[in-house]
């Protein structure tokens, strides 16, 4: 199962709505009450996986590179190892917070 990020800063679509004159449409679909949060997007609840991700940009758009540049927004890559119990917290929209730190 792809690991899907569950919020994104509101810049990173900048790039790929542009001038797209579905902009507001895909922004419905895709996220919670866009004007909630002035700075991230965050998922719909209903969309807990990449297809579903994909199913919702699908119907608004056929433009394959763009939903292909849609699916690497909110990919996190494999190469990041994140334990299945991190993955469940994701997914349900938990709160969650790392602590990265050296000691001497």
């Amino acid at each position: 199962m792809d690991s899907l990020r569950r919020h994104i800063n509101k810049t990173e679509l900048d790039p790929l709505l542009g001038n797209n004159q579905n902009k507001e449409k895909i922004l419905d679909a895709l996220f919670d009450d866009i004007n909630s949060y002035p700075y991230q997007y965050y998922l719909k609840q209903d969309i807990k996986t990449m297809d579903n991700l994909i199913n919702a940009v699908d119907e608004l758009s056929t433009d394959y590179t763009f939903i292909e540049q849609i699916r690497k927004v909110f990919l996190i890559d494999k190469d990041l190892s994140i334990p299945p119990e991190i993955k469940r917290i994701f997914i349900d929209n938990e709160p969650i917070a790392f602590f990265i730190g050296a000691s001497m």
